[in-house]
């Protein structure tokens, strides 16, 4: 076996060295081609479902009843439309992601399948924002109650469901297609490249030309390794600070907010159109509990209009994804925290994965207990 390059620059020279020699073939492509065959199967089994669902009685407000009046259509409908769906998604950027990875892939290809993409989500957006066009006028919070409320909101419902991942996406993909114009690190890739064909070149030519010609091969390589070990250096650097933000902006700020948006909207679909969410979010229901449950739900009276209704179930489970993501923050910003959190606890477990498994533990018994 060849011997690893000698660790001249650091533990990342040495990995990015080493990858240098492998043998840099990435995703197959028969993965990529699985995987995108997958994604039109299941995009095609969740627009079928969507149909289903949407030509029933009750997504058209024919027919109110419970769960156990659903036909066998509209289950179908249901399960296909809203788990085949997001399968697709998933199968989709799976593809493109192993396709953005392959090493033969060209920087043009790369900027065309992201403009592909961008346009996609741009679309898909645009279509949700059409569905939900009616809650998105009054911004969801500020719609005026009625006395005449139709009960027929899985349009704005489903409109939201496919605007807020696709608006995401829709960055996401923005984003990363300007750092691949822009990118610093192709051009000084691409730089290394000819120089590394130039080098061989030489060396062909000046076979046998003596000790000395070798020497400088060596310093020239030497210096092209510690340019490319300071480069992966920063890039790991400002990778490190993102994760950190985006930890924080987690914690901080997107899971309370999707906190307050269960106290203020309604739990079924139907309910999504302007006149029920404004009556839902003034409704003081009692409660939802029985009498003697000891977890009840917490009502927050802001205005006569806007009532926050906190439910034990919600609040189990955002509140243990928030102690993982502080957690999780904590851990990035004291490095002696996480050396804490990585000793071995039993059985091959750490001291963070077994307090994870038990507070998952603990959420779910409080959950179903509830």
């Amino acid at each position: 076996p060849r011997r690893p390059p000698r660790d001249t620059f650091g533990p990342l020279a040495t990995q990015v060295a080493m990858g240098r020699q492998g043998s840099g073939k990435g995703a197959s492509g028969r993965r990529i081609f699985l995987c995108f065959w997958l994604s039109v199967l299941f995009a095609a089994l969740g627009v079928a479902g969507l149909w289903l669902w949407f030509g029933s009685g009750i997504a058209n407000g024919k027919k109110v009843h419970g769960t156990a009046g659903f036909t066998l259509g509209e289950v179908l409908g249901l399960a296909g439309g809203f788990y085949a769906c997001p399968l697709a998604v998933v199968l989709y950027l799976t593809t493109s992601g192993l396709f953005l990875t392959k090493p033969c892939t060209s920087h043009c290809l790369k900027v065309s399948l992201l403009s592909l993409n961008l346009l996609i989500f741009i679309g898909l957006a645009a279509f949700g924002a059409f569905l939900a066009k009616d809650v998105l006028r009054c911004a969801l919070i500020f719609c005026a109650a009625d006395s005449v409320v139709t009960m027929n909101g899985y349009y704005g419902s489903l409109g939201l469901a496919l605007l807020l991942p696709t608006f995401v996406l829709s960055l996401s993909s923005l984003v990363t297609l300007v750092r691949t114009l822009s990118n610093p690190m192709r051009k000084e890739a691409e730089d290394e490249e000819q120089d590394c064909w130039a080098s061989e070149d030489d060396e062909m030519s000046s076979e046998g030309s003596g000790s000395t010609s070798s020497a400088s091969q060596s310093d020239a390589n030497l210096k092209h390794g510690g340019r490319r070990a300071r480069s992966w250096r920063r890039l790991a650097r400002r990778r490190e600070r993102c994760r950190k933000f985006a930890g924080l902006m987690m914690a901080v700020v997107v899971l309370p907010l999707l906190l307050l948006l269960t106290a203020l909207l309604p739990n079924s679909f139907q309910k999504f159109e302007p006149h029920a969410l404004a009556r839902n979010m003034a409704d003081s229901v009692p409660t939802a509990e029985f009498p003697d449950a000891w977890m009840v739900t917490w009502k927050v009276k802001l205005s006569d209009e806007v009532i926050l209704k906190f439910f034990p179930d919600t609040l189990i489970f955002y509140g243990f994804l928030e102690g993982l993501a502080l957690v999780a923050v904590a851990s990035s910003l004291c490095p002696k925290l996480q050396r804490q959190w990585g000793r071995d606890l039993a059985w091959g477990y750490t001291v963070g994965e077994g307090l994870a498994l038990g507070a998952l533990a603990a959420m779910l018994v409080l959950w179903l207990t509830y």
